[in-house]
């Protein structure tokens, strides 16, 4: 439970640094869109697998599977330590982009 929520996170930070990083390294605005573009081609190509799975394209085991990840429901623990934080979830994600494209910016700017 816990390795798993803490990933998903990792993962999301990881994606906030890479389009900050590529955003800030970029010479012109051309260079920023097309590194958009190819790091949104490279999120959604799980979907398309997901897709391929679930309509069947590849083995029994994989559609199974796939319908599995579909039909998932997490199901929400009531804890009583960081109920100040319920609901302010996405207000730490935008302060967490926030320090990182300021982090980006002070090594762009101060640090080469």
């Amino acid at each position: 439970y816990y390795t798993a929520h803490t990933l998903r996170g990792l993962d999301g930070l990881l994606f906030l640094y890479i389009n900050t990083y590529l955003m800030l390294q970029a010479i012109n605005m051309l260079t920023i869109f097309l590194n958009f573009a190819a790091l949104m081609f490279l999120q959604t190509i799980d979907n398309v697998a997901l897709k391929v799975c679930l309509d069947g394209y590849w083995t029994r085991s994989l559609q199974e599977c796939a319908e599995d990840v579909v039909e998932l429901k997490f199901a929400f623990r009531q804890r009583h330590g960081f109920h100040c934080l319920r609901g302010r979830s996405s207000i730490l994600w935008a302060l967490a982009a926030y320090a990182l494209m300021v982090g980006f910016w002070a090594k762009v700017h101060f640090i080469d």
